[in-house]
């Protein structure tokens, strides 16, 4: 059975400017020398009809904005066919949990 859900409310207003366009330079700017640790995340905030924000340590160093990109990255984590059926099942079950807690 699909897990079927209402849509999220929109995230609140961040403040200070927009997040930059995505860039190569943006992201490594937001990594740092030391890179990425064990553990650490790269999150992408579908937050547009056309916007993905890419947040690293809580701060975004940029948003990619494409008609096509949002839509692929959900289909392919969340969609029929994922290229992770185990990390579907995960985040299936982790919303599960989350709306049991709330």
């Amino acid at each position: 059975m699909p897990l079927v859900c209402d849509a999220p409310p929109p995230l609140p207003p961040t403040p200070g400017p927009p997040p930059p366009p995505f860039s190569q330079e943006a992201l490594l700017a937001g990594i740092g020398d030391a890179g990425l640790s064990k553990g650490e995340a790269l999150s992408f905030v579908w937050s547009g009809p056309d916007d993905l924000v890419l947040l690293v340590r809580g701060a975004s160093p940029g948003k990619v904005t494409d008609q096509k990109l949002p839509r692929v990255m959900f289909k392919g984590f969340l969609g029929d066919d994922p290229g992770s059926p185990e990390a579907k099942a995960a985040a299936a079950q982790g919303v599960a949990q989350l709306l049991a807690s709330a």
